[in-house]
């Protein structure tokens, strides 16, 4: 399996606020594999979910430069 990096965009935290939902975190049904994974990048990811208390839709965003 080829090694993946993660993107993580400088503006996540404000993207989580204006795009976050409740139920896409409700609707998280892995949270063990997370919470097990020694990947620190999924692991911030994670932790500002949860600290918002909401999911993205990785689909839903289109950022134009």
């Amino acid at each position: 399996m080829p090694h993946l990096q993660i993107y993580i965009p400088d503006n996540l935290t404000e993207l989580i606020k204006r795009y976050g939902k409740p139920e896409k975190l409700d609707s998280l049904t892995d949270r063990t594999i997370i919470e097990q994974t020694q990947d620190t990048d999924a692991l911030k990811i994670y932790s500002l979910l949860l600290k918002y208390g909401a999911g993205l839709d990785q689909e839903s965003l289109m950022l134009i430069d």
